[in-house]
């Protein structure tokens, strides 16, 4: 019988040389699809008519961002994400989560911003959105290259990865 640990051993010599990093099992390209709607949403600053586009934007599980991709490494990246250790994963799908939410109810405002023809007020609004989902892309991004972040940290500002705290993992 195959041990997780050697399971996970093995996972990490196939990824060598992938965007999958070989300790959490987990790749920055499933943030690919996160930042689709934070493009959308910082553009509705200038182009309000792009709201349409915003309200279409679905959240996609991992593993179906990664079958639908089109990329080699997809059904690798989905196996190594059943493998990955819940240290990496669980505060990796928290903040996945965070993110869908903050889009959700994000948009909403967003829309009634639109709404009011207040150019100010759209770009406000828009930005202010797309700063907060980039935020928390950066935190999963660095979850996936192996920065640990707990519950606490996640829901505590003052714990939350900065961007002096990701520029020192690379």
């Amino acid at each position: 019988m195959v041990s997780e640990d050697q399971t996970r051993d093995e996972l990490r010599q196939k990824v060598v040389g992938t965007t999958i990093n070989d300790v959490t099992l987990l790749s920055t390209d499933f943030c690919n699809h996160l930042g689709e709607v934070v493009m959308m949403i910082s553009m509705t600053a200038d182009m309000p008519e792009l709201i349409d586009d915003v309200k279409s934007w679905q959240p996609k599980s991992y593993a179906d961002h990664f079958d639908g991709s089109g990329l080699s490494i997809g059904p690798l990246a989905i196996e190594c994400y059943g493998a990955c250790e819940a240290i990496y994963r669980e505060p990796f799908d928290r903040e996945v989560q965070a993110f869908d939410a903050l889009v959700a109810s994000g948009s909403v405002e967003l829309i009634k911003a639109t709404e009011t023809s207040d150019a100010e007020f759209i770009a406000f609004s828009a930005n202010g959105l797309s700063k907060d989902l980039q935020d928390i892309i950066d935190r999963i991004a660095a979850i996936a290259n192996g920065a640990i972040l707990d519950a606490a940290e996640a829901d505590d500002e003052k714990g939350s990865l900065n961007q002096d705290d990701i520029d020192a993992m690379f």
